[in-house]
């Protein structure tokens, strides 16, 4: 495997099923590539419209839409806190990615073969052939 394999994005299979636009799947896959890791984005609207080539009303609009329950998810893709700073000035909101990798698993895990979900079977003690008495 190539040790240049560091700075990459990955999604579960499950946001292909929910059937977003392509603006909302734009602005989704932005929010979780700047949210990295820890699965939080601070990005401000207007950067991630620049980032998805789009306004920043129409962000804020695919924004409260992927934080709405999802009808095949039954929870939102996505939770935003509005935040303000010590003057109560409003500052970029905290955009956290909803994570659905167990859901995912759990949908797709009928699709896999059985081995990559079944733990190893232990060695015997005995070879089958032979007879202990």
């Amino acid at each position: 495997m190539s040790e240049d394999r560091t700075h990459f994005l990955m999604l579960p299979y499950i946001i292909a099923d929910l059937e977003l636009d392509p603006y909302q799947l734009s602005v989704y896959i932005a929010i979780c590539r700047a949210a990295g890791a820890d699965g939080h984005c601070t990005k401000s609207h207007t950067t991630l419209a620049k980032k998805c080539k789009m306004s920043g009303k129409k962000i804020g609009q695919i924004i409260d839409y992927l934080c709405e329950d999802h009808p095949i998810l039954k929870k939102p893709l996505l939770k935003k806190q509005i935040r303000f700073n010590e003057n109560n000035a409003r500052q970029t909101d905290l955009i956290t990615d909803n994570d659905v990798w167990k859901l995912n698993a759990k949908e797709f895990k009928k699709d896999l073969p059985l081995e990559l979900y079944s733990p190893p079977l232990e060695p015997r003690s005995t070879p089958p052939s032979t007879v202990v008495l």
